[in-house]
């Protein structure tokens, strides 16, 4: 009983402050700002957070699997951590890069020029956070589904206080734009803190680490570099040429051999051992 009560506690923590910590700047916004402000950063940040229906659905099947395998040694979770990871990143960069490279032109045809106008910067700077967000979850994820939420409870309290300051700060000198840097930077510092304690406790997940660090650090600049004032033809030219070398970059770096195949309809996955069952279990 005490174990799960310990367990349901931590997650008990989290489920507080993670609701806290997503809606407090807009409270903040409201308050140092204007209510009009609001409507500017939600309108955006509504769009942000559908893209979480993506790592969402992959992370709940990774849950049970991480609870499975945890008691099989490190080798069958840490490849299951580097195929979610690589997964994930694989879904959810082409989307967030849309949202970035187009972010003007989505709030236009969606909400009108008025919003575009004022909440397009912020759209993708919340869309940066995205995507290290994705990456944070299955992080998350392993930490949870291997019995270790005292470890991500204790994530989001060390994260609490230093958020509501940041955001805080940020939006009195930046405006709706500051409060999406802030949220942007946490959701940034949450994935590095994820990543960086599933590697301490997996020891061979040094090639998943490295992986996902060079994957987030490789994606934003070249989001930032659509914030650069350009027209729509030279930003569909800029989005056609980075998705055209994210291809091949994606299918002979993230992709393994085995999974290349079956992509191909050649052969199958590639899949460690979940549960060895005892034969002589009735």
């Amino acid at each position: 009983v005490l174990p799960l009560l310990r367990f349901g506690g931590w997650v008990t923590v989290t489920n507080v402050i993670s609701p806290l910590m997503a809606y407090m700047d807009r409270v903040l916004i409201g308050a140092l700002t204007s209510v009009t402000a609001v409507a500017y950063y939600a309108t955006p940040q509504e769009v942000v957070t559908k893209l979480s229906a993506i790592p969402g659905a992959m992370t709940n099947a990774l849950f049970p699997a991480f609870s499975a395998t945890s008691t099989q040694g490190h080798a069958c979770t840490s490849a299951l951590l580097d195929r979610g990871i690589r997964f994930v990143f694989l879904a959810v960069f082409p989307a967030t890069l849309l949202l970035s490279a187009l972010a003007y032109e989505v709030l236009d045809l969606w909400v009108g020029p008025e919003f575009a106008q004022n909440g397009a910067r912020v759209l993708q700077l919340l869309a940066i956070g995205a995507l290290a967000n994705s990456l944070a979850r299955v992080g998350f994820t392993f930490l949870q589904g291997t019995g270790r939420a005292d470890l991500t409870g204790k994530v989001h309290l060390v994260e609490l206080p230093f958020y509501l300051l940041s955001v805080s700060w940020l939006t009195i000198r930046h405006g709706i734009e500051g409060a999406a840097m802030a949220w942007t930077i946490r959701m940034m510092l949450d994935a590095l803190l994820m990543l960086g304690i599933t590697h301490r406790l997996l020891s061979a997940s040094t090639p998943t680490m490295r992986r996902a660090v060079l994957s987030l650090g490789g994606a934003v600049p070249l989001m930032m570099v659509f914030s650069l004032p350009m027209s729509i033809v030279w930003k569909a030219v800029l989005l056609l040429l980075t998705l055209a070398a994210f291809a091949p970059i994606s299918w002979f770096l993230l992709l393994t051999p085995q999974e290349r195949e079956w992509v191909r309809g050649r052969g199958s996955m590639d899949r460690p051992p979940l549960i060895q069952l005892d034969d002589t279990a009735g």
